[in-house]
């Protein structure tokens, strides 16, 4: 389930269906407003996100689908490896999104830069190991957390990194050193914790 940055659309990936909801005039109630159904498998799991016009789908051994946000009609498909799931989507205005992959990387899925009506899916951008991905437009920033305990920011326009946040350890060793490791001794389970 994807909100659109206005808030006046909701946009479900259930199934193969794709549909659009559309929030009344006095915000009280939402209404169904588009429908497609996909292609392929429908108990496939996907990921869906938004972008400027578009709406971005991505599942499971079958191309990436991009649509007009309004009618859902087809823009362009996109071909990723079947050795890929896709795991997480966002877009990043401009009809671009970030794509993470089952092999924990990120790419960009993007208009081409030619005069063809086209996309491309870029190589891998950003860290390794990327666990999750999301988008905040208000700073125009793309959060990476990855290795477990770090989170990269970057520029959503040219994926520059801006800051990083890489917390220290210490604490949590001091912790485990005397707290946790005394403990194992009275209750054998709170090694788990550790």
């Amino acid at each position: 389930i994807i909100v659109s940055a206005s808030g006046n659309d909701l946009y479900v990936l259930s199934r193969a269906r794709l549909l659009r909801f559309a929030k009344s005039d006095d915000g009280q109630s939402w209404t169904q407003a588009a429908e497609r159904e996909l292609k392929g498998d429908p108990s496939i799991a996907g990921v869906i996100a938004v972008s400027g016009t578009l709406v971005m789908v991505s599942r499971a051994e079958q191309p990436i689908e991009l649509f007009d946000r309004e009618t859902f009609e087809p823009i362009a498909e996109v071909d990723l490896s079947d050795r890929l799931l896709p795991t997480s989507v966002v877009g990043m205005g401009e009809s671009r999104f970030m794509l993470l992959t089952s092999d924990a990387r990120c790419r960009i899925v993007a208009p081409k830069d030619s005069t063809e009506n086209g996309f491309a899916l870029s190589d891998c951008v950003g860290p390794s190991a990327v666990e999750a991905i999301t988008y905040a437009p208000d700073q125009r920033l793309v959060y990476l957390a990855h290795h477990t305990d770090q989170v990269d920011m970057l520029n959503a326009d040219d994926l520059v990194k801006q800051r990083e946040i890489d917390p220290s350890l210490s604490v949590w060793r001091r912790v485990d050193k005397y707290l946790i490791s005394p403990m194992r001794f009275v209750i054998p389970q709170t090694g788990e914790l550790g």
